[in-house]
This record gives C-alpha cells, sequence and structure tokens, in this order.
C-alpha cells in the first residue's frame, strides 16, 4: 500500500482504534504493508493495549516503563509457547548439561541463565540457555567464607522490571560467625553472565533457612535459630530500596495449645505486591488441619523510609483456615480488589483435606480474601475455593518461581517420570488446561524438578543415569 492512501489520512486516534481490535499475529504483519503502518505497529499505545487484553499467559504488566518492544518480545514468546504446548503433539526441544557430583540443584534466573552451587567450592557456576554450547559455563561468583546454604529467586518487579536474588548462609572461621548475606544477581548487557552485587548482610548465631520467597516487593527469608531455640525466625528485606524489616515471629505455642495440636508444618511466606502473608499449618485428631495466616500491608514504594534499623511491617489481617493447608503453596495471581465488596482476593494454590480422610491431601486452589479491616481492628480471612488441582491419583506439585503467572510444571505418572503442565486462567478463575509434554530419559526413580520457567516455557529436571549414582545430569526442555 502506498504512503499516501487515503487511510493515512486519517486521525492518529481513529487509526490506534482501528489496529485495537487487531491480534498480536496481525499487528506483526502489519508491518508489511507500508511504512506508516510499519511505524504504527510499534507505536506503545497500541503494544500496552493488547496486552492489557491478551488471553494468553504473561508476566504482570504493562507497566510504564516497559517499552514496545520489551511488550512485544514477552507477547510473542508466550504465543510460541502455547502454539508447541497446544500442537496435537507438543513440541518440545530437550539438551542436556552433566553436572558434577557435587552440585546442590540448579536455580534458574529470568529464565535464561542456570546457576549451579558448589558448596564444597563456595562458588556458582553458570550456564546460558539462550546459547546452544553448553561447554560455556563460568564461575561467576566465589564467597569468601564457608558456604553452608544458597538460594537464588527471581520474578517480575512491580514496574516491570526483572527483579533476581540470591540469599547465601556464609560461615566464617576462626571467629565461628554466621552471616545471612543478601545479593542483587545483575545482567548489564546480553552477552556478559550475571554478576551478584552484596545489597545487605544480617549476623545470626546458628540459623537455618527453610525458604526464599520473592515477590513484586518484599524477598523474605524464613528459618529458625536454634542457638536462640527460635523455632520460627523472618528476614524481609524490601527489592525497591534494600530496607530491612521485622516481623514478631507467628505465635506457634498459641496456635499448639488453641488445637491440641500432634504434628505442626515449618512457616511459609506469599508475598505479593500489596500484602505479605505468613501461614503455619497445624493438625489435631479432633479437629483435622487448621492453618493460621497473618497478613502485613507492604508501604507504598514513596512511604518507606530507608533507616540503618528495620523498620516494622504492620499486620492488617489474621485468621483460621479449616482442612486448608498452605504449607508449599504458590502464588496464581497478584491480588486484587473485588469492586463490589471492598475484599481483596489473592489466588493461590494450596493442599485440601476431607473430613473422611484427614491424612490424604488434594491439590486444591482458591482465593484468601482479605475483608477491610473495621476501625483499629484486624481483618479477617478466609478462604474461598475455586476447584481442586488433582487429576487422578496425584496432586499438582507448583515449583516457586510460578509467583502469579498461571503456568506450572509438575511430574506425573507411576514414576513420576511424565512432565506435565497446568494452565490457570485469571480472568475466568479456572484451570483451563492439563497437558503432557513429555516423558524423561532416565528410569530412574524420584526425579526432581529443579527449576522451571513458565513465561519462557522452559524447565530443567534433575535426574541419574542408570547404574551410575555419583554421575548426574540435567534435561532442559525447551517450549519456545
Amino acid at each position: 500500500m502506498a504512503d499516501d492512501a487515503p487511510v493515512h489520512r486519517l486521525p492518529i486516534e481513529i487509526v490506534h482504534y482501528i489496529i485495537s481490535f487487531l491480534s498480536m499475529r496481525d499487528i506483526v504483519r502489519l508491518r508489511q504493508v507500508s511504512k506508516t503502518f510499519c511505524e504504527l505497529s510499534h507505536d506503545r499505545d497500541i503494544w500496552s493495549h493488547a496486552y492489557r487484553t491478551a488471553e494468553s499467559v504473561r508476566p504482570p504488566g504493562p507497566f510504564p516503563r516497559q517499552t514496545s518492544e520489551v511488550l512485544e518480545s514477552l507477547l510473542v514468546t508466550n504465543a510460541k509457547v502455547e502454539r508447541n504446548l497446544f500442537a496435537p503433539k507438543p513440541v518440545c526441544s530437550k539438551r542436556r548439561i552433566d553436572i558434577y557430583p557435587e552440585d546442590r540443584l540448579p536455580h534458574l534466573i529470568l529464565g535464561r541463565w542456570l546457576l549451579f552451587t558448589n558448596l564444597q567450592l563456595a562458588s556458582v557456576r553458570c550456564y546460558d540457555l539462550d546459547t546452544s554450547n553448553f561447554a560455556n559455563h563460568a564461575v561467576i561468583h566465589s564467597f569468601r567464607g564457608e558456604l553452608r546454604y544458597l538460594s537464588c529467586v527471581s520474578c517480575t518487579g512491580i514496574e516491570g522490571r526483572p527483579l533476581a536474588f540470591a540469599v547465601a548462609l556464609i560461615y566464617y572461621y576462626p571467629s565461628e560467625e554466621y552471616f545471612i548475606e543478601i545479593f542483587r544477581i545483575e545482567t548489564d548487557t546480553e552477552s556478559t553472565p550475571p554478576a551478584f552485587r552484596q545489597v545487605l548482610t544480617i549476623g545470626c548465631h546458628k540459623p537455618v533457612i527453610h525458604q526464599v520467597a520473592i515477590g513484586p516487593r518484599l524477598l523474605v527469608v524464613l528459618g529458625h535459630d536454634e542457638s536462640e531455640n527460635i523455632y520460627s525466625q523472618t528476614w524481609v528485606m524490601d527489592t525497591q530500596t534494600n530496607q530491612q524489616y521485622h516481623l514478631p515471629p507467628l505465635l506457634y505455642k498459641k496456635l499448639a495449645d488453641s488445637f491440641n495440636t500432634q504434628e505442626m508444618t515449618l512457616q511459609w511466606s506469599i508475598p505479593c505486591s500489596t500484602h505479605l502473608l505468613l501461614s503455619v499449618s497445624a493438625f489435631a485428631n479432633r479437629s483435622g488441619w487448621q492453618s493460621y495466616i497473618e497478613a502485613f500491608d507492604i508501604p507504598p514504594v514513596s512511604d518507606a523510609l530507608i533507616a540503618t534499623e528495620p523498620a516494622t511491617l504492620r499486620k492488617s489481617h489474621e485468621g483460621h483456615l479449616s482442612d486448608i493447608d498452605l504449607r508449599c503453596s504458590t502464588l496464581l495471581s497478584d491480588s486484587k480488589v473485588d469492586s463490589s465488596t471492598g475484599e481483596l482476593l489473592i489466588a493461590l494454590s494450596g493442599l485440601e483435606y476431607r473430613s473422611d480422610h484427614p491424612r490424604v491431601p488434594l491439590g486444591t486452589m482458591g482465593f484468601v480474601v482479605l475483608s477491610p479491616p473495621r476501625g483499629e481492628s484486624t481483618g479477617a480471612i478466609a478462604f474461598r475455593k475455586l476447584g481442586r488441582l488433582s487429576t487422578g491419583d496425584y496432586f499438582v506439585h507448583f515449583q516457586p518461581c510460578l509467583n502469579g503467572m498461571g503456568r506450572a510444571f509438575y511430574l506425573h505418572g507411576p514414576l513420576r517420570d511424565r512432565i506435565a503442565v497446568l494452565h490457570f486462567n485469571i480472568k475466568r478463575e479456572t484451570v483451563i488446561a492439563f497437558r503432557n509434554l513429555v516423558s524423561l530419559s532416565s528410569r530412574a526413580p524420584m526425579p526432581v524438578i529443579a527449576a522451571s520457567d513458565g513465561y519462557k516455557g522452559r524447565v530443567c529436571c534433575m535426574t541419574r543415569r542408570k547404574g551410575l549414582d555419583l554421575q548426574r545430569y540435567v534435561e532442559v526442555f525447551d517450549l519456545a
């Protein structure tokens, strides 16, 4: 089409309105029509509208600082994943990485960088999954002390920027001191591997870390301190300002006395953009499973003052849930306000127990409902079930990297040797697909999903070769 055609003389607002009815694929094809339409197809308003109205699984957004190129790349990548996922026979490439016997479970950062931790050498080795040559791996960081624990997590921040952090537990000898050191994982260019930049150091006596979680605003480290007999301890840092927050431990003794419990789980955290949820579950013969939840307000970035001492998060809600266990739960969608009731809804996965089978868990999903507080008192917490995540005789094993994206990988089958995927439709609030993808190469018992990223359609499974217990490898499956 010539650039002087009548359609090019229409007001730009009318052209934008017409293009808003096109699909993502048609917007890309529009570039072949003329130079004018090629320029229009890169307009940020068009891609912002396409991003908001898209039905596909995608990261949170659009955000003001996300360019049209970023929004287009996210939509195109997820369109490729869904096309390959729902093909008559799923299209999935597979690669293998041989690893050292000392390597721990890897961490997949930002869907591209696969990090392996070697506790003996106190180092982190990195593989770039966007390249085809896995031989070009490098050590990107070495710790000064004795590395006792390392966890790397990533998600999308409140401004649409990718966030990645590493939490390390370091023991220094001969001073015999323990420190929790938090590093921001930075990638300056597309070609260089990520780098660790230390942002916070927390002194502690003898900690044990059992969960590291990240949300759009907060990085949460859960554990306990053996030397002080503190059963639960929480370390929280603001990902935007590096401000440290203090939280009191959950009232374990109060919960145990209230329900005469026989079993109690470790504390679990679920950070979203507006609140931090902390839960602990307990089992009693008479009452079954009960979960106690506390919700804390996250202050806006403009109100988050950077202080040298830890600040305090205000508790806004608390409550008990019957027959629900939120340990190992993950965020299905970020918090949203119900316009009719003013309640805050946070979609989660969890475990549900029936009264006739109190020891048999069933995967479930639902909304944690935070009612508006009345006066100075804290608001109530309830759970609204949306449906079960059970499929036959197994339930979904979510990975922590789900974080509100709506797509998760899990293992099933008699030997847990087949990878499947679950889709959560955030708009319709339903599970829309269980789809078998591929079988693992190894028939060794109990393989594990070591890391996954649903946005880019990558899942990494660690398994062992037959007859070689010490020689392991990681299979990388790529749907994009």
